[in-house]
């Protein structure tokens, strides 16, 4: 390569080295604000297509079974629930992003059944 396109590619001053890695800085942002904006759906919601499966023996002893419901749109939904005693309350429980419901059972607290209460855990699709 020629010198004097060498040169010219290259700032000869402290100032002009500064703007032109704050201007390279700035693009290498903007890159990386574009790649988060343009896959944000991915990034903050990724279900787990697994499915939920059977109740484990541990939750089975809380009264807990599977259950399904199909939507009026024709959605199947599955979820495990634990049926409560009357004019006991009904905990909505969803596991959150990725991941599936099952994947939360181990952490459920295991003085539920004994607190007789409802419990609904939802799992999530797309």
């Amino acid at each position: 390569m020629p010198s004097a396109v060498v040169s010219s590619l290259v700032p000869g001053s402290l100032p002009g080295t500064l703007l032109s890695l704050t201007l390279l800085a700035a693009a290498l942002w903007l890159c990386a604000v574009a790649a988060v904006w343009s896959r944000q759906e991915q990034l903050i919601f990724r279900p787990d297509t697994r499915p939920l499966g059977e109740v484990p023996p541990a939750l089975a002893a809380l009264r807990f079974r599977e259950a399904r419901l199909t939507t009026g749109d024709g959605l199947d939904l599955t979820f495990w629930a634990a049926a409560p005693l009357p004019g006991r309350p009904v905990l909505l429980l969803f596991h959150g992003n990725a991941g599936n419901a099952a994947d939360r059972a181990p952490g459920l607290p295991r003085d539920w059944g004994n607190q007789l209460e409802g419990v609904l855990l939802g799992q999530c699709s797309r």
